[in-house]
């Protein structure tokens, strides 16, 4: 995905404004190409968490972002960026201006009367910062939008404190059959107790009606 799909599929991304429909479209075709499209699995934690920078949205904002940083002017961030975030001019969606602003605010920034964006840490120049920050920063504020899109599954609650680096460190670390096991369960896979009774002793019965737990049964 990083090395071909997006870099092919997210051409010039910079300047298209995309919806979500599309963006989850995207999501779902990636998880069937790598093979994960499995029950219960969420393509928000998979692309966006649990492997680096393989999710699209997440891929637009950085490009986005390294896009207008190295073509456009030093002064688009006052006399266009915060202009539009703040109502004062009526750009077209598909201006770099608009989608700019689009994609700061779908992951909770915010720009200032002065073209600085401001995130939970304080604000910062898109322009003039250290694009290893910016990149830290965008991708933290990437996390928490993860978080927040996936908070109505209890399993997910809590997400937004997870030590995303960490977690993938400690898996990269793991047998390939331990990984492999892992990351289902890190993204939400279902194992229903029929599956686990094939390499444990416990029974096949669902816990609450006492049928047999398959995932026919647990969908109907």
């Amino acid at each position: 995905l990083r090395a071909v799909a997006w870099p092919r599929g997210l051409h010039a991304i910079a300047s298209a404004p995309i919806g979500d429909n599309l963006w989850t479209e995207l999501r779902r075709r990636a998880t069937q190409a790598i093979s994960m499209q499995k029950p219960g699995v969420n393509s928000h934690i998979l692309l966006g968490l649990v492997e680096p920078c393989v999710d699209p949205q997440h891929v637009a904002l950085l490009w986005t972002c390294r896009a207008a940083r190295v073509v456009c002017d030093v002064d688009i961030w006052t006399s266009s960026l915060a202009c539009v975030a703040h109502g004062d001019v009526d750009l077209p969606p598909n201006a770099v201006a608009s989608i700019l602003l689009s994609r700061l605010q779908q992951v909770g920034l915010t720009v200032d009367r002065q073209g600085f964006v401001h995130d939970r840490f304080g604000k910062f120049s898109l322009h003039h910062t250290n694009f290893a920050e910016i990149e830290l920063r965008l991708t933290w504020g990437w996390y928490q939008n993860v978080a927040a899109q996936v908070r109505h599954r209890a399993e997910f609650q809590g997400l937004w404190m997870a030590d995303v680096p960490q977690t993938r460190r400690t898996l990269a670390g793991l047998a390939p059959d331990d990984q492999a096991m892992l990351r289902l369960g890190l993204v939400g896979g279902l194992f229903t107790e029929s599956y686990k009774a094939k390499w444990t002793e416990q029974s096949d019965a669902c816990q609450w009606c006492e049928q047999k737990d398959t995932l026919s049964h647990r969908y109907w």
